[in-house]
């Protein structure tokens, strides 16, 4: 089971809150220890670093470094869920976008009442978490792991992700301009 959550690795939006509930749900499920992985391909901050090493995750997690833009869908196509976290209201992580895209199921942890929980609750095939706290994220990643145990885990239909196609948004984009400049 790979967990991935592509970019910068720092504690902005509480991720280092997510690396804690991820040690605690090792500890708590000793026997799953083996089959779950967290990846993060990018640059990994300093504070990260030290959670990690803390917590003693670097045998649960791959960090291959930077990856070229072309060759991290790949990386991100291999994976079981992708996640993103904010703390914003009212704006949608850009890399949920890019993630669409990729067709696997996603992993949104994001305030109670956000733009991102509406959106991961319409976006059938995603987990949502709108706590940060341990228990509550524990909960949310043992959710993941067992559908993706019982393979169980949710399908992405590929009518939500032709809507975020970049040629069919470009190909909005160019009516909408023709449109206005019509006006």
């Amino acid at each position: 089971c790979r967990i991935v959550h592509a970019g910068m690795a720092d504690n902005q939006h509480g991720f280092h809150e997510f690396l804690s509930a991820f040690a605690s749900f090792i500890k708590k499920y000793p026997e799953e220890a083996s089959s779950i992985q967290l990846c993060l391909p990018g640059l990994i901050s300093q504070a990260t670093q030290k959670i990690l090493d803390k917590y003693g995750l670097m045998d649960f997690v791959d960090a291959p470094g930077y990856i070229q833009h072309k060759d991290l869908f790949q990386y991100l196509a291999d994976c079981t869920v992708l996640l993103a976290i904010t703390d914003s209201m009212y704006k949608i992580p850009s890399k949920v976008y890019e993630y669409i895209g990729i067709g696997r199921p996603l992993c949104l942890i994001a305030p109670a009442g956000s733009i991102t929980e509406k959106f991961g609750l319409e976006h059938t095939s995603s987990f949502v978490c709108t706590s940060n706290k341990q228990e509550a994220l524990i909960t949310l990643i043992n959710e993941m792991y067992l559908a993706w145990k019982h393979d169980n885990l949710p399908t992405v239909s590929a009518s939500f992700t032709e809507q975020f196609n970049y040629k069919n948004l470009a190909g909005d984009l160019s009516v909408a301009l023709t449109k206005a400049i019509r006006f």
